[in-house]
């Protein structure tokens, strides 16, 4: 029984990972027009026949308005799991820790000395590390046992966790020290593993 019960939960945490990527890239998308979306609104007032006063208020609409939807990013970024580009890392980890499992309770017992009931807790221990609590821990678990580096979105620096819980950042300006320690539990990140 544990083993349909765990071809499943492979099966529906797949799904939750394509979902995800999906709506990340069409939010990461939308956010991105804000900005080219403005600046040609904003051209396109200085340049027709409305009146001063009224085209200082539109603009100001408009500033505020981006303003107001930058902030939103910043809040939608720093509670969710991770961007889209990180999306296959991060389901590789987490499909990797359920196939562990899967062969941890495979290794421990027989088919046939399982009940229902032993079965069921199985499962759903299985099922546990694919929620968005259990894959943080395993990002935050993975940057510590440096099998992932991160980054700042949006820094292009690269920072590759060090054993003392420091990090070493590679940016433009070469390789330099930073006493920037492991990020913080809900800090997002931008992953990519270490060779």
């Amino acid at each position: 029984m544990y083993e349909a019960g765990f071809r499943l939960v492979h099966a529906r945490c797949n799904d939750f990972f394509a979902q995800k990527a999906g709506t990340q890239l069409g939010i990461n998308t939308a956010f991105d027009s804000v900005a080219p979306i403005v600046a040609l609104l904003t051209g396109i007032l200085s340049i027709s026949n409305v009146a001063d006063s009224r085209r200082r208020d539109y603009e100001s609409a408009l500033a505020f308005g981006s303003t107001a939807l930058t902030a939103g990013r910043k809040v939608y970024e720093t509670n969710f799991l991770f961007a889209a580009e990180n999306t296959e890392s991060v389901r590789k980890l987490t499909v990797d820790t359920l196939n562990e499992h899967a062969n941890s309770v495979r290794t421990k017992f027989s088919e046939d000395s399982h009940s229902f009931y032993t079965s069921t807790q199985y499962v759903i221990e299985n099922q546990m590390i694919c929620t968005p609590g259990k894959m943080r821990d395993l990002v935050q678990g993975a940057i510590n046992n440096q099998k992932f580096a991160f980054s700042a979105r949006g820094t292009g620096d690269e920072d590759t966790a060090t054993g003392d819980g420091s990090v070493s950042v590679a940016g433009e300006g070469g390789e330099r020290d930073n006493a920037m320690q492991k990020p913080p539990a809900g800090a997002p990140l931008d992953m990519k593993p270490v060779d």
